[in-house]
């Protein structure tokens, strides 16, 4: 278990990073979302033991990881937002290298980096350089690079940034078939990334946690408060900055539109099934904004 009590972060005076954040974690995989400068990435850098919290502490299995944290260390794999690679080195030069810094080695590590080459289907690029290979690719690279030591949590930030849509497809089902018994932490802002994987959604806004569930229990809030409805072209430029609106597709006679409100916007508006994106563009709105 990983227990989050109160983690604050503060960067300079009056300048906070996190405030209070709490949270227990159990394995599965729990999908970190926020908008740029929420928060995220300061702090998987503090569960990570990169960065230490200004208030609070991090709790692994009962020990605190500011005193003890070779306790997590252990057992951590990390992919840092920019993770960087050697890019004359070929993946098994590269993976060799990488658990040496961790103080790993012998027969058992050199079967290991091959079977964990086989898992992310990289075993036919042995001898290509690094600097060589797709997005996609090099971020398997990273993945194969936190799963040296076997780890029981997996902290992976910003992972699909610059990747294209069969290569994000391919990245989480790839952190499917990994989260078996595992904690594994996505740091996003890509809500399709975690829709159709995530076991919890926790939402962060400048700093704050703003909700911490499972997928159905934030639709839930949302329920009855999405709707679809067909604008004429000069309506729509007139009240769209007074609509919180999740989508638009343009037709011949004006553009449809999903916005999220607590009643019905206009007349013609019809209620429809609503997503884990306007849940989250609720979840916000309601907490920084209000919705209307």
């Amino acid at each position: 278990m990983l227990e989050i009590e109160r983690v604050s972060k503060q960067y300079k005076k009056g300048v906070w990073a996190l405030r209070e954040i709490s949270l227990q974690l159990r394995p599965g995989i729990i999908g970190l979302l926020g908008p740029n400068g929420a928060g995220k990435s300061t702090l998987m850098r503090i569960l990570a033991t990169v960065s230490q919290p200004t208030a609070g502490k991090v709790i692994w299995n009962g020990a605190d990881i500011q005193k003890k944290p070779d306790e997590l260390r252990r057992v951590l794999g990390y992919l840092p937002q920019d993770f960087g690679v050697y890019p004359h080195l070929n993946p098994l030069e590269f993976l060799e290298y990488a658990a040496a810094l961790k103080g790993l080695g012998g027969r058992l590590m050199r079967r290991r980096i091959m079977d964990i080459l086989e898992l992310l289907n990289l075993q036919h690029s042995l001898k290509r350089p690094i600097g060589s290979f797709s997005g996609g690719m090099r971020q398997r690279i990273g993945i194969a690079q936190a799963l040296l030591n076997d780890p029981s949590l997996l902290i992976i930030d910003e992972p699909t940034t610059g990747l294209d849509p069969e290569e994000r497809m391919g990245f989480r089902s790839l952190l499917t078939d990994l989260s078996g018994g595992r904690i594994i932490i996505l740091s996003t802002h890509v809500i399709s990334d975690v829709e159709a994987i995530a076991d919890q959604i926790a939402i962060l806004s400048r700093g704050q946690l703003m909700a911490y569930s499972d997928p159905a229990v934030l639709l839930g809030k949302v329920q009855g408060k999405v709707w679809s409805v067909l604008i004429p072209d000069e309506e729509y430029q007139l009240g769209r900055n007074g609509w919180l609106i999740s989508g638009t597709i343009r037709q011949e006679n004006g553009m449809l539109v999903r916005m999220v409100s607590e009643t019905q916007p206009l007349l013609n508006a019809v209620e429809v099934t609503p997503s884990l994106e306007e849940a989250y563009l609720y979840v916000r709105a309601i907490q920084e904004e209000g919705v209307k």
